[in-house]
């Protein structure tokens, strides 16, 4: 099969940086909450199935499956549900700068998967800019304490890495004729039921107080409908690399809220490390948007 993308437009990278920092603000809600991995997961993905469906309503745009995406919608939701499990999980184990090293692995994987078997090319730039933001990220790190509970969440964050890693893959693989917001509201609901399935299963209960309504509200809004839905638009208009690297502006994110709401610093070697991922993400896409040609995937 060959799948032809656009070249990268502003308003695609634009697209992803929002889809970074909306995904970024699922841990300030989640600390703030006070919730379980999986009622988050499921409020997520569940309330921004509803929010996607209203959106789809009012702009009346259409829910329909292009040819052979079905089985692709399905497995990205799965992804989607077991990424966002995982990165809560890893989150509550370990130190979040740890974690996030390890998660944000992903982009990178996913680039390199594309780039072997999906031929998609790249540019010295996007390797340079690859190499830049992996050290920014080291240059981020705390060093993990070696107690068992550090460990498992290190385990879960490999877990939500390859989950990603794959929801990026599939979701290049899909082909144009799945509308972005049709997309991404079969896979909110799929990983949404999906949840559901796992937490009845272990006997966890979805209820929750009244008091935490708008909390999960906002969850549903923000990381839920508005992050997926930026985040699925930009993956079908960007090369993977481009993508990738724009992504890393989630964890800046975190940072950033982290300084914000919880009161925590940067070490120098810490702000080196947002400077330089900051750098790798605007530098290739603005050259990218100014010299990039349609590429072919094949």
């Amino acid at each position: 099969m060959t799948t032809s993308t656009h070249s990268p437009s502003g308003l695609a990278m634009l697209s992803a940086i929002v889809a970074a920092v909306g995904m970024g603000t699922i841990g300030v809600f989640s600390r703030m909450a006070e919730l379980s991995p999986e009622i988050v997961t499921f409020y997520r993905l569940f309330l921004g199935a509803l929010f996607m469906g209203a959106w789809l309503v009012v702009s009346r745009q259409s829910i329909r499956i292009g040819a052979g995406d079905g089985g692709r919608l399905l497995l990205s939701g799965a992804f989607l549900a077991g990424f966002i499990l995982c990165y809560i999980q890893a989150m509550n184990l370990t130190a979040m700068a740890n974690a996030i090293l390890v998660i944000y692995l992903a982009p990178i994987a996913a680039t390199l998967f594309s780039r072997l078997f999906f031929h998609e090319m790249l540019k010295p730039q996007q390797w340079l800019a690859m190499a830049l933001a992996l050290l920014g990220f080291i240059l981020m790190q705390d060093a993990p304490d070696g107690n068992s509970a550090s460990t498992l969440g290190l385990a879960y964050a490999g877990l939500a890495m390859l989950f990603y890693a794959g929801f990026i893959i599939v979701n290049r693989r899909c082909s144009e004729h799945t509308p972005a917001a049709s997309r991404a509201f079969w896979q909110l609901a799929t990983g949404a039921l999906l949840t559901l399935l796992v937490s009845l299963a272990s006997q966890q209960s979805l209820v929750v107080e009244a008091g935490k309504i708008p909390w999960l509200l906002a969850i549903g809004f923000i990381p839920g409908f508005v992050a997926l839905y930026c985040a699925v638009l930009a993956l079908q208009r960007l090369p993977t690399a481009v993508y990738g690297t724009l992504s890393y502006f989630e964890p800046v994110a975190v940072i950033v809220f982290g300084w914000l709401f919880f009161a925590e610093t940067l070490s120098a070697g810490q702000f080196l490390g947002c400077v330089l991922i900051l750098g790798s993400g605007i530098g290739p896409a603005l050259m990218a948007a100014v010299t990039a040609r349609p590429i072919a995937v094949k």
